[in-house]
């Protein structure tokens, strides 16, 4: 199985956050999202 995400943005108000980012996930394997505590990893 695979989970593909396309061109998600996030922004708040007028700073950008992400923009245009896409991912692909492929089945059978383990991903983590890294990064400092109040870098928006859960937004």
């Amino acid at each position: 199985m695979r989970l593909e995400i396309h061109n998600i943005s996030k922004s708040f108000g007028h700073l950008k956050a992400n923009d245009h980012i896409s991912f692909t996930f492929e089945g059978g394997r383990i991903y983590a999202i890294l990064g400092e505590n109040g870098a928006g990893k859960s937004t």
